[in-house]
């Protein structure tokens, strides 16, 4: 009997210890399910950093245009039928959405991405402002085309004498009248101002709905001496011509 009760008490106590030793065991277990979940997490990453930048090898050799950004890619020219148009279309691969691109030579300093809001949406909205390789990316909102192309659109296979609605082109009148005298309370001159240069955003015309937009970026140019043409079109007034640039310049075109 002696016996069997020291083996009672040391069961006991054994328990007694296994007991303290659970709290201890539970916060190493926990500890140990952290730093695994953390392990899979890097590897994760690690993985997704190699995929994408294979990703971006394949995609920069099979394309025509420089891969300038891990986000976005070049498509192709918004009008290929136009050899002046400035816009090129683009990709959000993030947000999987459309978006258009403008490049320019060198690096533009300073730029005004707050025009947008500034013109009541009148200007299309920056979205990133990249420099590579010399070369300066200005990504903007996604456009369905420009005012030449929805002209030429407009027209294709119509009778002779036809004629878009009085209603529309008046809101496409007003739309841009309203946003360059915005730009010219500014100081910012347009300089350019073209169907080419200006981008339909949204459009219903059986509704006589059109929602037009222009390309900025506050680049604003002095009115004091004379500067070369930037462009020769039959929208540009004699002062342009002759180099010499007003806000009367912009209210010719």
């Amino acid at each position: 009997p002696g016996h069997l009760q020291q083996l009672e008490e040391l069961h006991c106590k054994e328990i007694e210890q296994l007991e303290e030793q659970i709290p201890a065991a539970r916060r190493y277990a926990a500890q140990e399910y952290d730093r695994i979940l953390e392990m899979v997490k890097f590897e994760k990453r690690e993985l997704g950093k190699q995929l994408l930048s294979e990703l971006d090898s394949v995609v920069s050799s099979s394309l025509a245009f420089p891969l300038f950004s891990t986000r976005f890619i070049l498509l192709g020219p918004l009008d290929s039928k136009s050899p002046s148009q400035q816009l090129m279309l683009g990709y959000d691969r993030w947000d999987r959405q459309r978006v258009a691109v403008r490049i320019f030579p060198g690096q533009l300093f300073p730029l005004d991405t707050t025009l947008h809001e500034t013109t009541g949406g009148g200007v299309l909205k920056v979205l990133e402002v990249v420099y590579h390789q010399n070369k300066t990316y200005v990504v903007v909102e996604a456009v369905e085309e420009s005012l030449e192309q929805f002209l030429r659109r407009a027209f294709e296979d119509k009778p002779a004498g036809y004629r878009l609605g009085e209603d529309l082109a008046a809101n496409v009148f007003f739309q841009l009248a309203d946003t360059i005298a915005t730009l010219h309370q500014n100081d910012i001159l347009h300089r350019d101002l073209r169907p080419s240069t200006v981008y339909v955003t949204r459009s219903n015309v059986d509704e006589g709905e059109i929602e037009v937009k222009l390309f900025h970026v506050g680049l604003r140019a002095a009115l004091k001496g004379t500067e070369p043409p930037e462009f020769n079109t039959i929208f540009a007034s004699p002062e342009v011509v002759l180099c010499h640039m007003t806000y009367q310049s912009d209210v010719f075109s």
